[in-house]
C-alpha cells in the first residue's frame, strides 16, 4: 500500500501527519517506510534530530529520502520489502508531485480551513484527477484521494462556513479533523511522535489514532472490493 500526503502550498502539516501515521503503522507491526519526497526535507530532518537526540529507533519504521522523481520506478523493488510505504510529498504542483501521484493508492491532501488552502487544494486535486487514468491504467487498481482537515480552530465561525462548502463541494472529504496543537510542534521538534509525548487520552493522541484508524478502514474497503472483483 503506497500512501501520500501532498499539498499545493506548504503549512498545511503535511510532513506531521506522515511522519505520524508512518509511526503508527510501524507500531502495529507493519514493516514501513517513510519516503521524503519533499525538497524540504522535513521528515529526514526530524528523523536527523531524533538521531541526534539519541532516541531509540522506531521498530518496523525506516526512513528515507527519494526527491528526484523516481519513486515509481521502484514501485516493484518497494512492494516486496514493505508492507507500506509512506510518502511525504512536495509542497507545490511539480514533477516530483506527479511521480508521487502516480506512485500512490490513495492520496491525502492536508488542508487548513482557509480560502487560501482550499483553493490551493483545489488545484492539486485537478492534478490528481488528471493523473488518475494513467496511475490506475499502470496499477490495475484505482486511485483514491481525499482532503484531511488540519490544524483545525472549532472556535472560528470562518473555518465553520469553509469546512460546509467544502464539505457540500465534495464527498473527498475525511471525517476525521485534525486541530491545532502545540503538542504536534513540541513533540516533532525533539524528534518524537505525540505518541510518545502525550498521554494515551490525550486530545491530540486520539485525533491522530482516529485518522490512522479511517485509513485502515480505507485500505480495507479497497482490499475487499479488489478481492470481490
Amino acid at each position: 500500500m503506497f500512501l501520500s500526503f501532498i499539498s499545493q502550498k506548504g503549512g498545511t502539516g503535511k510532513s506531521t501527519l506522515a511522519l505520524h501515521i508512518a509511526a503508527i503503522a510501524a507500531t502495529q507491526g507493519h514493516n514501513t517506510l517513510l519516503i521524503d519526497a519533499d525538497p524540504q526535507a522535513s521528515a529526514m530532518a526530524w528523523y536527523a534530530c531524533r538521531v541526534k537526540n539519541g532516541h531509540p529507533a522506531i521498530p518496523n519504521l525506516t526512513v528515507t529520502a527519494i526527491n528526484n522523481g523516481t519513486i515509481t520506478g521502484q514501485m516493484a523493488e518497494l512492494s516486496k520489502a514493505y508492507d507500506f510505504v509512506v510518502i511525504d510529498g512536495p509542497p507545490r504542483g511539480d514533477l516530483i508531485a506527479r511521480d508521487v501521484i502516480l506512485a500512490s493508492n490513495i492520496v491525502l491532501v492536508p488542508t487548513q480551513l482557509s480560502g487560501f488552502d482550499v483553493w490551493a487544494g483545489d488545484s492539486i486535486t485537478k492534478t490528481i484527477e488528471e493523473l488518475r487514468p494513467i496511475q490506475e491504467l499502470a496499477a490495475k487498481q484505482p486511485l483514491d484521494w481525499f482532503y484531511v482537515v488540519n490544524k483545525k480552530d472549532p472556535r472560528t465561525l470562518a473555518g465553520k462556513t469553509i469546512l460546509k462548502a467544502l464539505e457540500n463541494s465534495t464527498d473527498h472529504v475525511l471525517e476525521t479533523h485534525i486541530c491545532a496543537r502545540a503538542s504536534f510542534v513540541e513533540s516533532t521538534s525533539q524528534g518524537l511522535t505525540i505518541l510518545e509525548t502525550e498521554p494515551a487520552r490525550s486530545r491530540a493522541r486520539r485525533e491522530i489514532e482516529a485518522l490512522a484508524e479511517q485509513i485502515t478502514l480505507l485500505i480495507t474497503r479497497r482490499q475487499q472490493e479488489r478481492a470481490a472483483a
